[in-house]
């Protein structure tokens, strides 16, 4: 093989070499931006009013974000990234008729048959109201919605919880929306008497404040590991589930044998007190 030949043979395998790095870097860059990692959080417990971080854990998947609204909305989407992003910019436009399209009241909590309180939930809005609602108060509270991070989307069973920050002085302010299905068809809800995502909702906002303490952990090593209730049942796709350590108990709350442990008893004397409405 002359000179000239073997040139352009070494000139041709660098260009495959090149472009086949570029494409395997752009498969990997892809697959790391879209690819949902199951992560463990401590949780934060409340304790003489402060939050302190707990031995608990929280499992869920995730797909991590971390940049401001304007590049998250200009990458490809999927359709409830779509609909998440169509949500921000009708706050961020003031434009309630766009939002009613697709945003839904966030579900009633079911009433208690044991609760005397004589509380009586307000009536539900018209969809426009709650459009003009949400609008409203969002575009309020955090700055009209000008600068907006999309920090994360949690996986809670069916839904998708999107967290997002207003980086606005003062305390962290991380809040989320949530996105699912309703029949054939996709909404979009805020996050208002959601336990599971308000608790998601907490670690993430003592994240900001402390983040070595609430950082993801790769294996916590804890013994027990309990799903939550999502939907109603503790077995669903995508669960949320307490990882800790503990010891069984065969304990009857409302039993008469003697206790010795002054947990158990006060784990009896509550439960007592419960069951006679005190």
């Amino acid at each position: 093989m002359g000179p000239a030949k073997w040139q352009r043979l070494v000139r041709r395998c660098c260009c495959v070499l090149i472009l086949t790095a570029a494409g395997l870097t752009l498969l990997t860059g892809q697959a790391t931006a879209q690819e949902f990692t199951v992560r463990n959080f401590p949780i934060p417990i409340g304790i003489d009013g402060e939050h302190t971080r707990s031995n608990v854990f929280l499992q869920f998947e995730m797909k991590s974000y971390g940049t401001s609204f304007s590049k998250f909305a200009a990458a490809k989407l999927d359709p409830r990234e779509t609909m998440f992003a169509d949500l921000i910019r009708g706050i961020q436009g003031n434009n309630p008729r766009a939002v009613e399209k697709f945003f839904v009241q966030p579900r009633p909590r079911k009433a208690s048959p044991d609760d005397k309180s004589g509380v009586l939930s307000t009536p539900p809005m018209t969809p426009a109201q709650a459009a003009a609602d949400v609008v409203g108060v969002y575009r309020s509270a955090f700055g009209n919605f000008e600068n907006i991070s999309v920090i994360a989307q949690v996986l809670v069973g069916s839904r998708s919880l999107f967290i997002w920050d207003a980086n606005m002085p003062g305390r962290p302010r991380r809040r989320g929306f949530s996105v699912e299905m309703e029949g054939t068809k996709l909404v979009a809800r805020e996050v208002i008497g959601a336990p599971v995502e308000t608790l998601i909702l907490s670690i993430f906002e003592d994240g900001v404040k402390d983040p070595a303490a609430y950082a993801a952990v790769t294996d916590p090593h804890m013994r027990y590991r309990q799903p939550l209730a999502i939907e109603g049942k503790n077995k669903t796709p995508h669960e949320v589930a307490l990882l800790f350590n503990g010891e069984p108990m065969d304990f009857d709350a409302f039993g008469e044998t003697s206790v010795s442990n002054p947990l158990l008893l006060f784990y009896r004397k509550l439960f007592t007190a419960f069951k006679a409405h005190k």
